[in-house]
């Protein structure tokens, strides 16, 4: 028998999969940021028609894109009762096989959404995500990117559910690939290479304001708010509250300025990055602060206005940076998307420089 060219999954993700974690991924920080009407017309958005038929190509035992091998002596078929017990994982080994793996599919790498977070969206927007009986009354998006805790030897050949032998998978490569091994559909073993790593969180974030108009939820909330202020929630709530697609961004910033040595504050409008001993005029916003719903960056130069040398410098090296806004006298701002990435990291180069050179020097402290 002549040599087959492997492939990672049984057909690869359309594009429209990954505008759909778009969407979700907004709408969940819209819900967040209490724009339920937004949130609610985004998840209508991800439900599209492609991703069903995408979907619905890979199920089933006369799917296109399954390609047996004949001729291989795989395992056989074991009966039902002489299978292991305990098919799927444990709560707790579900917990492990997510932080191992990630939020992504190890076939496709499409992003994936537990089963009781999508419950929890629903149970907000019952009208935006149906969820009926049937593939085609539900919705296409959390169908398409539904975790799966699949069996790469498969449970009905004698596969356990041991931690090396299941993997974080789409409802599209567990169902399309069904009861046959790795090789029999031509598939390579994906443990021999890293999982997919991206901000993406599996819409878990949404679990912080997961029923907004209780009372209760909101007094905790508020109290978990006053915990936050300074210590590692506040960070947690701010990256909750971003896209995605520049959450990473953000992330890569603190741990930036940590590394150099930099003081991070927190307020609850969001955050300061300074040096030890000198004022903070760099700080970053959630999406909440402005009518556009965008996190921004700033130098405020309020905090340092008996150093105009420090302004002027500033000034200078931003005014040659795409998407800057000059606000009054003493602000300078850049709303960070996606599509400003570039001017984003240019300013921080600027801010990290520039506090970096100035650490220890003497000037008065000031908290953020």
């Amino acid at each position: 028998m002549g040599t087959v060219d492997l492939r990672t999954c049984l057909c690869e993700p359309i594009p429209e999969i990954f505008d759909a974690a778009r969407y979700l991924d907004a709408a969940v920080s819209s819900h967040l940021a209490g724009r339920r009407d937004l949130a609610e017309e985004l998840i209508r958005l991800a439900n599209m028609p492609a991703i069903r038929d995408w979907g619905e190509s890979l199920f089933g035992p006369k799917s296109p894109h399954k390609k047996y091998r004949a001729g291989l002596n795989g395992p056989a078929s074991v009966a039902q009762e002489l299978r292991l017990n305990a098919r799927m994982p444990t709560r707790a080994e579900k917990h492990t096989l997510l932080e191992r793996d990630g939020y992504h599919c190890r076939f496709c790498g499409i992003p994936v959404i537990r089963n009781e977070v999508r419950r929890w969206i629903k149970e907000i927007y019952p009208d935006a995500l149906p969820w009926g009986s049937t593939n085609l009354t539900q919705h296409a998006a959390f169908q398409a990117m539904c975790v799966n805790y699949d069996h790469i030897l498969p449970h009905a050949r004698g596969g356990d559910s041991s931690l090396n032998n299941v993997v974080i998978a789409c409802a599209g490569c567990n169902y399309g690939r069904g009861r046959y091994t790795l090789e029999e559909v031509g598939l390579i073993d994906l443990r021999t290479r890293e999982p997919v790593r991206s901000a993406w969180d599996g819409l878990e974030r949404f679990r912080i304001r997961r029923k907004p108009d209780s009372v209760r939820h909101n007094k905790l909330r508020l109290r978990s708010v006053k915990k936050a202020i300074q210590g590692r929630m506040s960070r947690e709530f701010f990256l909750s509250s971003i896209p995605f697609e520049v959450r990473s961004f953000f992330t890569l910033m603190m741990e930036e300025a940590e590394k150099r040595g930099l003081k991070i504050g927190w307020t609850n409008a969001g955050f300061g990055i300074r040096a030890v001993g000198q004022p903070a005029f760099f700080y970053g916003y959630p999406p909440t602060m402005y009518k556009k719903g965008v996190s921004a960056l700033e130098f405020y130069f309020a905090h340092i206005r008996n150093q105009p040398a420090l302004i002027r410098e500033l000034r200078d090296r931003t005014s040659n940076i795409d998407h800057v806004l000059s606000v009054g006298g003493y602000t300078v701002r850049l709303f960070v998307r996606n599509d400003t990435l570039s001017s984003a990291k240019k300013m921080l180069e600027i801010a990290l420089d520039v506090m970096t050179r100035t650490t220890g020097s003497g000037a008065q402290r000031s908290g953020v």
